[in-house]
């Protein structure tokens, strides 16, 4: 783990150069400077799946305490067979937006999830006209620090919601996550995801360090 000045630091070029000992799969680089508007550097990062950016917050227990007015959801009970099924097919759908599929390590992984963590996920959906909009799940994990954190292995808002309605889902899913559970929760995003980019700094997290994965 190391330190950067920020990530107009990192491109192809510096990701190519970098050297891997025996043993290393990854480098964490922390940020010394806030980072802004992280969606214009990464778009010079052209290989997918290779640089993650891991946003984090402390949460804001103020926040838990709001009382939502107005227009809301529906909050659902999900057993775990209707979360992984839920949770199977946002992640397929999010792929087919990227007009790729699963690659079968992708599939081994999240199979993988679903038998071994699943049952121990908290887990909030939204319903609208009885069908899911809107899916947050929360694990605990070790992070690179050593420090048990909440970690968002899964977040999806449907593209079908329009704007008022997805206005009420962000403020609904960021007081559940603000509620309850450790108080750092942080989420690791991929480089070219901008859209989900842009939501968890709805959620009230910031980038902190990006994770470069050794793929070659």
């Amino acid at each position: 783990m190391c330190r950067i000045s920020g990530l107009a630091a990192i491109d192809d070029a510096f990701v190519d150069e970098l050297k891997w000992p025996d043993g290393v799969a990854s480098y964490c680089l922390l940020f010394r400077e806030p980072v802004e508007r992280e969606w214009e550097a990464l778009g010079r990062i052209t290989e997918h799946e290779r640089v993650w950016i891991v946003y984090s917050a402390v949460k804001d227990r103020a926040a838990s305490n709001e009382i939502v007015r107005g227009a809301r959801l529906q909050e659902a009970i999900l057993s775990d067979r209707e979360l992984a099924e839920l949770f199977t097919a946002t992640r397929k759908e999010y792929y087919r937006s990227l007009n790729r599929e699963m690659t079968p390590r992708q599939i081994s992984e999240h199979e993988n999830f679903i038998k071994g963590s699943l049952p121990g996920v908290r887990r909030i959906c939204l319903k609208k006209n009885g069908l899911p909009v809107a899916l947050l799940m929360l694990v605990e994990i070790q992070n690179y620090e050593d420090e048990i954190v909440d970690w968002v292995p899964w977040a999806w808002v449907s593209a079908s919601l329009g704007t008022e309605d997805r206005k009420i889902a962000h403020r609904q899913l960021r007081l559940w996550l603000c509620a309850g559970g450790r108080d750092r929760v942080q989420c690791s995003v991929a480089s070219h995801n901008f859209r989900s980019q842009k939501f968890f700094r709805k959620m009230g997290l910031r980038p902190e360090c990006a994770q470069i994965l050794k793929t070659k």
